[in-house]
């Protein structure tokens, strides 16, 4: 790769926030039942979430994992330095959340509480187990305490993954990277296929996996890999990406893989990536998308728990989130330093 990536200016940052707000605008319009004004036959939270659908959420935070690791892993041979990064860059933030989190459930859960089973919760929420919920916490909020965090033990697995991987796809041709890619691609579309087909518990577990997924993160590292030619083409044809976006949308012709189209995920993150590296000056320079994607939901719970549905509930659930969010981001970056000094 001849471009020197680190000095191209972008704004992939605004890309993360615009990621996390359209997950966490969609499990408010869900479970806080938005209710805003109508222009012109619409329902302006329906507008709202049609604009905010072309930064797919989940997807591109998958894309852009896979995009900007590859770049990271060609920096490193080390896997201990390699390993603390990703560290770094996921579990301080979480854990610091899931002490939210959990304050959260024992002052505002009215129900019983099952300590030993909420120790339990709280580590798995902690390590890569977030997709696990004790019965006894069903009842509390819309009953899931922190849904969002499923992506954590996904993206764990492919941080594992194309460390391993990483020798065997260097230097590959794009055909073979093409391949591999829609191969997974193939393999996710079957996910479906195979519920009802094996016991319910190998479903389950295999719906933990990240295998489902992988196909959005590989698209990632092929434009990483593939840079010097794909990136001018990402600049020059970004708007293409709209039209299209908006006529398979509309259409509803397509594949999916688990709960995500494919091809309109191709062209969200296509499309995102080239108007990131095209307007570079809308870039936000202190990111929190992290910590707001974690924590959104748990902010979400206290306004059902409360009674706090409706604007009410959104307005209060939007400040304490990009409250919680900054300090937590202060904070990460103080305890940086200091570990630095």
């Amino acid at each position: 790769m001849s471009i020197n990536i680190k000095n191209v200016p972008n704004s992939i940052n605004t890309l993360r926030y615009l990621a996390a707000f359209q997950v966490m605008w969609g499990h408010m319009i869900v479970h806080l039942n938005i209710s805003l004004p109508v222009l012109e036959g619409l329902k302006l939270e329906q507008i709202v979430s049609s604009v905010l659908y072309f930064f797919m959420g989940v997807p591109l935070f998958f894309f852009l994992s896979g995009y900007l690791i590859w770049f990271s892993i060609k920096r490193t041979n080390n896997p201990k330095v390699y390993f603390k990064k990703r560290f770094l860059r996921i579990y301080p933030e979480l854990w610091g959340g899931i002490i939210v989190e959990i304050f959260t459930i024992i002052i505002f859960y009215r129900e019983h509480i099952q300590w030993p089973k909420l120790g339990l919760f709280a580590l798995a929420q902690a390590t890569i187990f977030q997709f696990w919920t004790p019965e006894f916490l069903r009842g509390y909020g819309c009953g899931t305490p922190n849904g969002s965090l499923w992506t954590i033990c996904v993206i764990v697995q492919f941080y594992i993954i194309i460390w391993v991987a990483r020798k065997f796809f260097c230097k590959r041709k794009l055909l073979f990277w093409i391949l591999s890619t829609t191969m997974l691609m193939i393999i996710g579309a079957c996910t479906g296929f195979v519920e009802g087909k094996i016991p319910d518990i190998l479903y389950k577990l295999y719906c933990q996996t990240a295998v489902q997924y992988l196909w959005i993160f590989f698209l990632g590292v092929i434009v990483a890999e593939y840079i010097d030619i794909l990136l001018p083409l990402l600049k020059k044809y970004c708007w293409v990406s709209i039209p299209i976006f908006i006529v398979w949308n509309f259409l509803g012709i397509d594949i999916y893989s688990r709960n995500y189209p494919i091809l309109m995920t191709i062209v969200s993150c296509l499309g995102c990536l080239g108007f990131a590296y095209k307007f570079p000056k809308i870039n936000i320079k202190t990111d929190i998308s992290y910590p707001v994607y974690i924590s959104h939901m748990i902010f979400v719970n206290i306004m059902i728990s409360i009674g706090w549905i409706g604007i009410k509930g959104i307005l209060a659930s939007l400040g304490l989130t990009f409250i919680y969010s900054y300090l937590s981001t202060i904070i990460k970056k103080f305890s940086s330093q200091n570990s630095i000094l």
